[in-house]
């Protein structure tokens, strides 16, 4: 996951949120509800 140096987060203090979902054979990483 890369990390803009203009992400909202860096800006405004509030946290993103990481949800990582795994079905087996995949990995899937979200970030405030988008595949990241």
């Amino acid at each position: 996951v890369n990390i803009n140096g203009n992400e909202q987060f860096l800006k405004n203090g509030r946290y993103p949120v990481l949800t990582v979902m795994s079905a087996g054979h995949a990995l899937h990483a979200f970030i405030n509800g988008k595949l990241a």
